[in-house]
């Protein structure tokens, strides 16, 4: 999914755009990447990735991994252009590195899982204020440990 978010379009909202043209331009990006990428997690990113999860366990935080939400035209039309299976890659992949190091793990590439609005959005990748508002108060809603006064360090 990370993949999709490297190759961002030039046009957004803030640069006067219309939300459905940005998204429009957000879609082609992310099909052309679909198209170009392999299909697999790069090693040396679950590499660094762990090592940050290491770093931050020896520390005794809390950690928290969400998955970002994508604008709902947007996930609609990457999903059937192997979403899906790298979607389940990740997923499968944070789950099981989940089991040795404990950190929270939220799905919120879908904006219903925390009543997002799909007008709130930059682009098909970046959430405005407001829908960032919202998912934050599901992840500290979900993931309480990580917010907690002692700043999320473990006993």
């Amino acid at each position: 999914m990370e993949a999709f978010r490297n190759q961002l379009p030039t046009a957004t909202v803030e640069r006067g755009k219309p939300l459905s043209r940005v998204i429009d331009s957000s879609i082609k990006a992310a099909l052309e990447r679909c198209t170009t990428t392999e299909a697999a997690l790069y090693p040396r990113s679950q590499l660094y990735f762990e090592r940050t999860l290491r770093l931050l366990s020896s520390m005794g935080t809390t950690q928290a991994v969400v998955l970002m939400p994508l604008h709902p035209r947007l996930l609609a039309a990457v999903r059937p252009a192997g979403w899906e299976e790298r979607h389940h890659e990740v997923m499968t992949y944070l789950r099981e590195v989940q089991g040795r190091y404990g950190f929270g793990l939220l799905d919120c590439s879908d904006l219903a899982t925390f009543k997002g609005d799909p007008g709130q959005f930059y682009d098909g990748f970046h959430a405005k204020q407001a829908n960032a508002r919202k998912l934050i108060r599901r992840v500290v809603e979900a993931l309480p440990s990580a917010f907690a006064r002692d700043g999320g360090t473990k006993p």
